[in-house]
């Protein structure tokens, strides 16, 4: 039988489009969506590893989801985050999730509908796997070593990061997440092969201490979910 081409999905989320969804997802009182969204968003997590995050001071450990019996693939993580306006949305929206009865998959399905009455002509929609690529297109505009943007992403080998995300897609992007100032990125394997997206170009701003505005997705998660909240 012949092999079925792969489904087309999104690899590339603008800012307005985030913004948008957010907005939307608050409106609608889609918090479990909501938070799923911005954990892909920031940090780049698999849906399968959002309920797991913990957040501690200024570091958030991430257990890795598709880990294989010899390591090969999948990996625990420690980020670290001095944004303080990230830094509340990734534990606003970690506690959220650890506390629903919903499944992943509810929450995928539901934020797939919401995609579609957002942007009905569109034929693909966004979904959580495709914030993650926009993650990983940030991560290689960086000047970041390549064990570094590996570690993030949740990767034994520095070959898997080439599967996610276009990097002229990335620049000008700003970066959240780095890796813990004790993170073991020494045992990312480092591949044989050069890396596809290249080093030759300009990096990205990286901002790990500046201000969020509240017209952004992070402001408007954070300025919402202090509403609901009363605080």
């Amino acid at each position: 039988m012949p092999r079925k081409p792969r489904p087309r999905r999104v690899r590339s989320v603008s800012k307005q489009d985030v913004a948008l969804l957010v907005r939307h997802l608050s409106d609608t009182g889609c918090s479990d969506e909501w938070a799923a969204v911005m954990l892909a968003y920031v940090t780049g997590a698999r849906p399968c590893e959002m309920r797991s995050i913990e957040v501690e001071d200024n570091l958030v450990t991430i257990r890795g989801g598709k880990k294989s019996r010899k390591l090969k693939r999948g990996a625990d993580r420690v980020l670290l985050i001095e944004n303080r306006k990230a830094l509340k949305a990734v534990t606003l929206a970690a506690e959220r999730l650890r506390h629903t009865a919903r499944s992943d998959t509810a929450i995928r399905d539901a934020l797939r509908k919401a995609c579609r009455l957002l942007w009905p002509r569109r034929t693909v929609q966004i979904t959580l796997k495709s914030l993650r690529h926009q993650l990983g297109a940030n991560l290689k505009a960086s000047s970041d070593s390549p064990q570094h943007l590996a570690y993030i992403m949740g990767h034994q080998s520095t070959e898997s990061i080439d599967v996610y995300g276009d990097r002229r897609k990335g620049e000008g992007r700003k970066l959240y997440v780095a890796p813990a100032n004790d993170a073991d990125v020494e045992r990312v394997r480092v591949s044989t092969r050069d890396a596809r997206y290249g080093r030759s170009h300009n990096p990205v701003a990286v901002d790990f201490v500046g201000g969020v505005s509240d017209t952004t997705p992070l402001g408007r998660f954070i300025r919402r979910w202090e509403r609901e909240r009363g605080s």
